[in-house]
C-alpha cells in the first residue's frame, strides 16, 4: 500500500488558527502506517514523504506505480469560508462531470502551481479552467468498484468516531488519482477551518482515531477479497506520537509516561520508502461496473378493457353463491342508478408468513454500484436469490443464499471464473450483515 500524505514543505494545504494541512496529514500517513506494519506483516507500506517536503503530485503517482501498490490512499483535510463546516468524506476518481464537486477539485489540484512546466506535465491541465476539471472522464474506472468498496468502509469506520458527521463518498477529479493505475482514494478526514474538528485533529487521540478507522477498513477490505476472518479486536495498536511544530502546545502529555510511545518528529527531509524488501500482497483486479443511469420504466399492470370483460364473466358466474356464510344481494329491479356491488369471491388465503429473522445466510457479493441497477440487468442473467443492500449510499449485489459455507463457496469460484474476480462470501442473519465467524457459530 502507498500511502500519500496531502501538500507538504512549500505547500501548506488549508489551515485552521493553529494546525496547517500538510502537518496533519502526515501524521495521520505516519501512524496508519505503523499500525500497518504492526498488525499486517504481508502488507509492504510505501509513503510518498514521510517528511516535511514538496512531492508533485504526478511524482506521487508514479511511485505508487512504480512500487506496484495494491492501493494507493491520500490523506487530507478539507476548508470552507463556513466555519461551522464539519464531517468527513471520502472522495474517488469521478467518471464524469461533477460540479457539486469542483472547488474541492480545484483547491486539491492548485498544488501543481507550485510545479515547474505543470501545463507539459498534465498535458495541458489548468486547475483554473472550468474544461480543465473535466478532462478525467475514463480514468480509474477500471478501479472503480474497488475504490468505491474501500471507500465506503471508511466513511463507516469514521461515523463510529466522536460522533463525527459522515458526509458520504463521493466522486471527484484529482489529479493525484488521475494517473495511478490502481485502486485510488482521496480521504478529507474533517474541516480545519471549524474550531472543534481542529481541536480534534490536531490531537495526538484525534490522530490516533482517525489512523486507526482508515486502519480498520482497509483490513476489514482485505479479509473479505481474501475470505479470510476479519476481527477488529485482534489488533494492537501501540503508541506513535508525532510532534506537530504547528503549536507549542504539543499534545504529548497522555504518552510522557509510556515506555512504548515512538515519538516522530515531523522535520524536512527526502521522500523515505519504508519497507521495500518486505513481501508484498496483490489483490486481483475486480470486474469493472461501469457508471450507468438506470432509465427502466416499471409498467404498471392496469386493467384492460378484455381484462375487465373476463372479471365480470367471472362475477356473473358466481352470482348466488354463498361467500364465507354471507349470501350475495340480487340487484333491487329498480332503473335509476345504483351503487355497484362487488360480487368477486374471497377465498381464503394462508396467513403471510413473516421472514424468518433468525436464518442465517451465506451470499456471495460480485457486483458494486453508485446506483441502483434494472432487474432485468444482464449480470443477472443465470444467477438465482439476487438481491442487494445498501452501504453508505453504495449497492451491493449479492446471489445465492445457501445454509451451507460450501455451497456458497462452489458459486464464489464459479463468478470468479466468469471474470468477478473480486467476488466474496458474506453472510446474514434475516436482513443483519454478520461476519463468516458469526454465522458459523449459529
Amino acid at each position: 500500500m502507498v500511502i500519500d500524505a496531502g501538500h507538504g514543505g512549500k505547500d501548506p494545504g488549508c489551515h485552521g488558527v493553529n494546525f496547517k494541512e500538510k502537518n496533519i496529514a502526515l501524521a495521520v500517513s505516519l501512524k496508519l502506517g505503523h499500525y500497518l506494519e504492526d498488525n499486517d506483516k504481508s502488507v509492504k507500506v510505501v509513503y510518498t514523504r514521510s517528511t516535511d517536503v514538496f512531492v508533485p503530485l504526478n511524482d506521487r503517482a508514479e511511485i505508487a506505480n512504480k512500487n506496484h501498490a495494491d492501493f494507493f490512499i491520500c490523506i487530507h483535510l478539507n476548508a470552507s469560508p463556513n466555519h461551522d463546516a464539519n464531517g468527513s468524506a471520502t472522495y474517488v476518481m469521478r467518471t464524469g462531470k461533477a460540479d457539486a464537486n469542483l472547488e474541492v477539485e480545484k483547491r486539491e489540484n492548485s498544488s501543481i502551481l507550485l510545479e515547474k512546466n505543470y501545463k507539459t506535465t498534465y498535458g495541458g491541465y489548468d486547475p483554473d479552467s472550468p474544461t480543465g476539471n473535466i478532462i478525467f472522464s475514463m480514468y480509474q474506472n477500471l478501479y472503480l468498484t474497488q475504490s468505491l468498496d474501500l471507500a465506503a468502509k471508511i466513511q463507516d469506520e469514521y461515523s463510529q468516531v466522536e460522533k463525527r458527521k459522515d458526509n458520504r463518498v463521493k466522486q471527484a477529479g484529482f489529479l493525484v488519482l488521475w494517473r495511478t493505475a490502481m485502486p485510488s482514494l482521496l480521504t478529507e478526514i474533517g474541516f480545519l477551518t471549524n474550531p472543534d474538528e481542529e481541536k480534534f485533529m490536531g490531537s495526538q487521540k484525534g490522530e490516533d482515531e482517525i489512523a486507526k478507522c482508515i486502519f480498520l477498513a482497509f483490513e476489514q477490505y482485505k479479509s473479505e477479497k481474501e475470505n479470510s476472518a476479519y476481527d477488529p479486536k485482534s489488533y494492537t495498536f501501540k503508541q506513535f506520537v508525532v510532534q506537530n511544530t504547528d503549536t507549542t502546545k504539543i499534545d504529548t502529555a497522555q504518552h510522557n509516561n509510556s515506555d512504548s510511545a515512538t515519538i516522530a518528529p515531523i522535520k524536512k527531509d527526502t521522500i523515505v520508502k519504508k519497507d521495500q524488501s518486505k513481501p508484498q500482497k496483490h489483490f486481483k483486479t475486480d470486474s469493472v461496473v461501469p457508471k450507468k443511469i438506470d432509465t427502466t420504466t416499471i409498467k404498471h399492470n392496469l386493467p384492460t378493457k378484455d381484462t375487465n370483460t373476463k372479471v365480470n364473466r367471472m362475477k356473473d358466474a358466481l352470482r348466488g353463491l354463498k361467500v364465507d356464510s354471507v349470501a350475495q344481494k340480487k340487484p333491487d329491479s329498480i332503473t335509476k342508478p345504483k351503487k355497484h356491488i362487488d360480487t368477486t369471491v374471497i377465498r381464503k388465503t394462508n396467513p403471510v408468513i413473516k421472514p424468518d429473522t433468525n436464518k442465517v445466510c451465506f451470499k456471495v457479493q460480485f457486483i458494486l454500484s453508485d446506483h441502483a441497477l434494472a432487474k432485468n440487468d444482464k449480470r443477472f442473467d443465470n444467477l438465482s436469490d439476487i438481491d442487494f443492500y445498501v452501504d453508505n449510499k453504495i449497492y451491493k449485489y449479492t446471489a445465492g443464499c445457501f445454509a451451507q459455507l460450501s455451497d456458497a463457496t462452489a458459486l464464489q469460484k464459479k463468478l470468479r471464473d466468469e471474470g468477478y474476480k473480486d467476488a466474496f462470501i458474506v453472510a446474514f442473519k434475516g436482513k443483519r450483515r454478520i461476519t463468516i465467524k458469526e454465522a458459523q457459530a449459529k
